[in-house]
């Protein structure tokens, strides 16, 4: 198997908006759409060295979700800033660990190996289906997250329930397996049964002018 290559290194000291800020003029075409991306959690076993022989090798704890193409991440005196969606997301996502557990900014790093761009239905189907095989399972990270939240009695960072640990391969063929068409259908099931509600229960972003996949 043909593994992804890295596509960008994220960190929440080094790296700033302005750097995955998406020019306005590029913004009409990415309306209405969406990635499914899947990043690597990095440098997580100096924050928690007893994570350090769990992660060797092609051992690693990815991060599989949706984000929207566009993503807010500010504003100036036009209105407002759009930035890539999958990349903005993974920052935040570090930066949430970060103050979870009181650590450094920049201390963790997100290696970022695939942004899938597609219509929010199609890439949320994809998201949904893959969770829903995967949750609870013996390669889902959020318990451990959790633990540690508990022991610290902190607030779990946001996103928890998307880790896995696994060898990278395995996650990866999991990764391309959740876009098939029957994949999607099966995610997109899910999403109604569930009233078109994600984990933390929050509306997701689908499309309604297109229900059917």
């Amino acid at each position: 198997m043909n593994l992804p290559k890295l596509i960008y290194s994220v960190d929440t000291l080094d790296m700033k908006p302005m750097d995955y800020e998406i020019p306005a003029e590029m913004l009409p075409a990415l309306l209405g759409k969406g990635y499914l991306y899947f990043w690597k959690l990095s440098n997580i076993w100096k924050a928690f060295p007893e994570l350090k022989p769990l992660v060797q090798g092609d051992n690693v704890i990815i991060k599989i979700g949706y984000a929207k193409a566009p993503r807010v991440i500010g504003r100036n005196k036009n209105g407002r800033r759009y930035g890539i969606g999958a990349v903005a997301r993974a920052r935040e996502s570090i930066r949430a660990w970060e103050k979870a557990f009181d650590l450094d900014q920049g201390s963790i790093r997100a290696r970022l190996y695939i942004m899938q761009l597609g219509e929010v239905n199609d890439m949320l189907a994809a998201e949904q289906s893959l969770h829903s095989l995967n949750q609870g399972s013996d390669i889902w990270f959020t318990p451990w997250i959790e633990e540690q939240a508990t022991a610290r009695n902190v607030a779990a960072p946001a996103g928890k329930t998307e880790y896995y640990l696994a060898r990278i391969q395995t996650l990866y063929a999991k990764f391309l397996a959740c876009q098939t068409k029957a994949s999607k259908a099966k995610g997109w099931a899910k999403m109604k049964a569930n009233g078109f509600k994600g984990p933390s229960g929050w509306s997701l972003p689908i499309n309604r002018k297109g229900e059917s996949l």
